[in-house]
């Protein structure tokens, strides 16, 4: 998304569409200014949006929708990370089906090793899981699983050489170090860049919301997104001055970081602190690090996205309901995770309207010998006023839905004397 909005501003990057590497260091350097124009103006319309109180669009988003666009968009996560499993070549950017097909066809290719390595990654993971839930002293230790993970592979991965011959296993690589110098974006790119910001700030606005949502549900906590929202404002702009590219929420990383058990946003303050070391005077460690083992902490992380079951509940309980979630599941599965959450959006305010302007509606009678009123078509024995229809209308009363009241009022009067049976019977 960055990268179209800038090349629709007319900057060139280190290469084009084609793969062709045409791009000369003023390119690259005027495309990575701009980008930090661009991302201090998204930092600001952040901010506009936050003033604006745009954050309850988050109430758009039904359960049913979230858990069926979450369980696409882990199925999405987890097939881009593939190709780092099997060592192959695939684009990231191709839609669910291609990337199956793309993985299909290139089986034949993948590294032994580095699947080896993947499936071993998660089966450690697993096993380790297990003996901290299993084990009292264990998880009195606060044993940083992942961490220790990568940091076992990284010994294995110096030791045995990975990365040469026979084993030919993908890792980091070289990772330029130290910290990036202050620098003030130049007011002309500001400028320049203040209408494509529009549609990243945008984009990346209602995938915060999404994403924030996923994980309040999914914790069963209230979230205080305007909060959020507001703190990657402050990302942006202060991260513009700073070499830094756009930011906004990431469901890959939400996913390892709620599979870790992060409670609070002191693990920013803690991944920022270990980052800056890290840069400093740990990047030739980490160079050492199967790409295997990073795709195989993301499976593990994006598996608790999948939500079948669901599904399968609301097959049992609401239909309805079930429709909206396979609706959400295969427009982000087909069209990507970014059309899936408007995709989302739009369908949970359609089924929002609809709601509206058909609320339900019921005929009253008192239940014999209490002030208690039942609906007619549910209850037996009720008693029904012979001259006062009572009705209960269950939204309030607008423009959309007035014909709709009206037209029911009248069809129960005209038909009060053919009320069908009920179906339960009720005592005083």
């Amino acid at each position: 998304l960055v990268g179209s909005a800038l090349r629709g501003a007319g900057f060139k990057g280190v290469s084009d569409d084609d793969g062709d590497d045409d791009g000369d260091d003023d390119d690259v350097a005027a495309y990575t200014e701009a980008a930090y124009a661009l991302s201090l103006l998204v930092g600001i319309y952040y901010a506009i949006m936050v003033a604006l109180r745009l954050g309850q669009l988050s109430t758009l988003l039904s359960e049913p929708v979230l858990s069926g666009y979450t369980t696409a968009a882990g199925m999405l996560i987890g097939a881009s990370q593939v190709k780092n499993l099997l060592q192959i070549s695939v684009d990231s950017s191709s839609s669910f089906i291609q990337l199956v097909i793309a993985v299909f066809n290139q089986l034949g290719d993948a590294n032994g090793y580095s699947v080896l390595i993947g499936v071993t990654t998660m089966g450690m993971i697993f096993g380790l899981q297990r003996l901290t839930r299993s084990f009292q002293w264990i998880k009195k230790l606060n044993l940083p699983i992942q961490l220790t993970v990568m940091i076992f592979w990284i010994i294995v991965s110096f030791a045995a050489d990975l990365a040469s011959d026979p084993t030919n296993v993908n890792t980091l690589g070289e990772i330029p170090p130290g910290l990036p110098s202050p620098s003030v974006p130049r007011a002309g790119l500001v400028g320049k860049m203040a209408q494509p910001a529009v549609a990243v700030a945008v984009v990346a606005f209602i995938l915060s919301i999404s994403t924030t949502q996923v994980f309040a549900v999914k914790n069963g906590v209230e979230t205080p997104i305007s909060r959020q929202l507001l703190a990657q404002a402050a990302a942006n702009i202060i991260g513009s001055f700073f070499s830094c590219y756009p930011a906004a929420t990431s469901l890959s990383r939400s996913a390892v970081i709620d599979e870790i058990g992060a409670e609070s946003t002191a693990h920013n303050l803690v991944s920022a602190v270990v980052l800056g070391i890290v840069l400093l005077v740990l990047t030739s460690v980490f160079s050492y690090l199967p790409n295997a083992v990073l795709a195989g902490i993301i499976f593990m992380a994006v598996k608790r996205l999948l939500r079948f079951d669901k599904a399968a509940d609301l097959w049992r309980k609401d239909r309805r309901d079930w429709g909206q979630w396979v609706v959400a599941f295969g427009a982000t599965l087909l069209l990507g995770i970014t059309n899936g959450v408007f995709i989302a959006i739009g369908m949970s305010m359609v089924v929002l309207l609809f709601g509206t302007a058909r609320p339900p509606f019921m005929v009253l009678g008192r239940v014999p010998g209490t002030d208690h009123y039942r609906d007619c078509h549910e209850y037996d024995g009720l008693e029904v006023d012979s001259e006062v229809t009572i009705v209960r209308f269950g939204a309030s009363l607008h423009f959309a839905n007035k014909d709709s009241l009206v037209t029911r009022v009248l069809r129960e009067i005209e038909g009060s004397g053919k009320r069908a049976s009920s179906t339960r019977s009720i005592t005083p």
